[in-house]
């Protein structure tokens, strides 16, 4: 694969975060929150580790509530741009599809126009190498997910929150199954979402060089 369709690739995605991170995007918004809710996972564990060894009523409830905790900041996301965005509330319910082309696509678009005659002028065979190589990667990509994660897409949240809810329950009975359920699934979303935005960057990335090459054959 050519050295510079690499090096645009990149510097595509290296204006993009430079983008979001001045405008506070939502896909940041969404890393941010996966981070916390790694980090509160994380802190659950050590606490579930440790009452393994004290068998603590509530050490163990400590521990499921803040299982709990991290299943509703990987929700919170669409609720807390619905606040920040409180005044605008009005004019997103006016102009919905107005508001999500400056939220979502404007600035994609804005940086598109930017790097895409640099695509074209590349060799069509880079071209064509490149595409390749990113949608093999892209595919490889998206089996080792199914394999790692399975069906969650369409299960979404409902078995970690239901097994959660079933663990505080039966607090004071031995369900170590139940909790290891709740705590497995969450893993498995986390690392789905994580994986989710890497696939989105492929499908971005395979759908500009396509658009490089149509237009270039057009010259």
């Amino acid at each position: 694969m050519s050295i510079k369709y690499l090096n645009i690739i990149k510097s595509i995605e290296i204006s993009e975060i430079r983008s979001k991170n001045k405008n506070d995007s939502s896909e940041m918004n969404i890393i941010k929150t996966l981070f916390l809710a790694i980090v509160i996972v994380v802190i659950s564990l050590i606490l579930l580790v440790i009452n393994l060894q004290l068998n603590h009523e509530w050490v163990k409830l400590t521990s499921l509530l803040l299982l709990a905790l991290s299943q509703l900041v990987i929700i919170s996301p669409p609720f807390i741009n619905i606040y920040k965005n409180r005044k605008k509330i009005k004019n997103i319910f006016q102009r919905p599809f107005n508001h999500a082309i400056n939220i979502n696509i404007k600035k994609e678009a804005i940086i598109d126009e930017k790097f895409l005659p640099k695509l074209i002028s590349l060799d069509k065979k880079e071209l064509q190498l490149g595409l390749m190589e990113i949608k093999h990667e892209r595919n490889s990509l998206e089996k080792r997910i199914l394999i790692i994660t399975g069906p969650i897409e369409k299960l979404g949240m409902l078995p970690s929150i239901i097994s959660t809810l079933v663990a505080l329950y039966k607090i004071t009975e031995p369900n170590s199954w139940i909790s290891a359920l709740a705590y497995g699934y969450i893993g498995l979303i986390i690392i789905s979402l994580m994986f989710h935005q890497m696939l989105m960057r492929y499908d971005r990335m395979i759908s500009l060089t396509e658009l490089a090459l149509e237009k270039k054959s057009q010259i």
